[in-house]
């Protein structure tokens, strides 16, 4: 969900950043669960093409910025890919904002809901702090 959310986002706000996401316990290939696709569904969005992947050096390595839902994800991702650490933080971390994001796994249609909500509040931030970042950057 955040994968799309954030593409949407950062389109609408006519930022030129590549986002894909890969899971610390993902299996390659699965298809987003029925109640993550409704959610999506409910709010514009469309999951169909997805298909989750495992997290790899691989994938960090292109990163120029890696963000986690949880704060036990950012210390998995620290802990197996240290090399990477400068660039690792929690969503929520990174946005001035304290906790994490509530994962919605085994949860209820309610609970997915709950997590786009989130997770478009704290994208929304994301989205403008990423603008504002890169308007700096191009006055240097």
């Amino acid at each position: 969900m955040a994968e799309a959310i954030a593409i949407k986002m950062f389109g609408e706000a006519g930022l030129n950043v590549s986002v894909s996401s890969a899971g610390t316990s993902a299996a390659s290939g699965s298809p987003a669960s029925k109640l993550a696709v409704k959610a999506a569904r409910v709010n514009g969005l469309s999951l169909r093409r997805h298909a989750s992947r495992p997290v790899t050096d691989a994938a960090l390595s292109p990163a120029g910025l890696i963000l986690t839902m949880t704060a036990g994800h950012r210390e998995y991702l620290l802990r197996e890919y240290p090399r990477h650490g400068q660039k690792i933080f929690t969503l929520c971390e990174y946005v001035g904002v304290g906790g994490d994001v509530a994962d919605p796994f085994g949860g209820d249609k309610r609970d997915y809901e709950l997590c786009f909500a989130q997770l478009k509040d704290l994208i929304g931030t994301l989205t403008e702090k990423i603008g504002a970042d890169m308007r700096v950057e191009e006055i240097k």
